[in-house]
């Protein structure tokens, strides 16, 4: 019993952590400290810190030149809430220490990521590659949290679909 609470406080833990961080991303007025390394994430070439990554990047949804292919659209329509589910499945899983749950939400979340690679290789513009580890986790839960419902939410989507369908 004592390994089962001790796995749900670091669940707990880590997804505080998570929601802090996606929290404190989600404002243009996070601001670095000094010290704080800078990271490159926007093929436009500004540099943001971790805590105002998601900001920038909500900016790149919107550029026009990012998005051309319909099929990236179309893929990113379904895959977002594909991730969006995997993950939460997963959460899940893990709290209800359900093994088979979480391996499976594991695999959903994997092939949402798997299909918008696709999706991206077929953009003239391709996203900037990952600088490692910590960059690709945080982009991708950006991205899928963040940057591509507000991408949706603002029109934006519907916009470069239209875009696409022009002669």
């Amino acid at each position: 019993m004592g390994d089962t609470t001790a796995m749900q406080e670091w669940i707990y833990r880590l997804g505080y952590t998570v929601a802090i961080v996606l929290l404190g991303s989600l404002g243009p007025t996070a601001t670095p400290a000094p010290e704080e390394p800078k990271v490159d994430c926007t093929q436009g070439g500004r540099t943001q810190n971790a805590m105002n990554l998601c900001a920038g990047r909500a900016g790149d949804a919107a550029d026009s030149t990012l998005y051309r292919s319909r099929m990236n659209l179309l893929i990113h329509i379904v895959a977002v809430p594909v991730f969006a589910l995997g993950n939460i499945l997963l959460l899940v899983g893990l709290v209800q220490l359900s093994w088979i749950l979480a391996g499976a939400a594991i695999v959903v979340t994997v092939a949402a990521i798997g299909a918008r690679g696709q999706g991206h290789r077929r953009e003239r513009l391709p996203p900037e590659p990952l600088a490692g580890p910590l960059n690709a986790l945080s982009r991708i839960l950006c991205e899928q949290w963040v940057t591509f419902p507000r991408f949706v939410l603002s029109g934006g989507w519907a916009s470069a679909l239209r875009r696409t369908l022009a002669p």
